[in-house]
């Protein structure tokens, strides 16, 4: 993943997602998950709402990926008690 979009995940910052977003419109399409969890696992983790909010209406698709251990965004959000 892009350490600059990890980072925006990460912390919860909506602008930078944007800002990727309008460099490469693709970039979160282009996010595997053989390996990790995706930008919205990330920021779904984390409790960062308006980041997961952006982020699905830009990849929808992201909401569907499980990451290596077999969860969804939205099973590590409830995990953590962020529904």
């Amino acid at each position: 993943m892009d350490p600059k979009l990890f980072n925006a995940a990460f912390t919860g910052d909506v602008n930078v997602l944007l800002g990727l977003i309008q460099e490469d419109p693709l970039i979160l399409h282009t996010v595997t998950v053989t390996t990790s969890n995706t930008p919205l696992h990330v920021a779904a983790l984390l409790g960062h709402a308006e980041f997961v909010m952006v982020a699905m209406q830009n990849h929808p698709g992201l909401v569907d990926e499980l990451n290596q251990q077999g969860f969804s965004p939205i099973h590590l959000a409830s995990a953590k008690g962020h529904w």
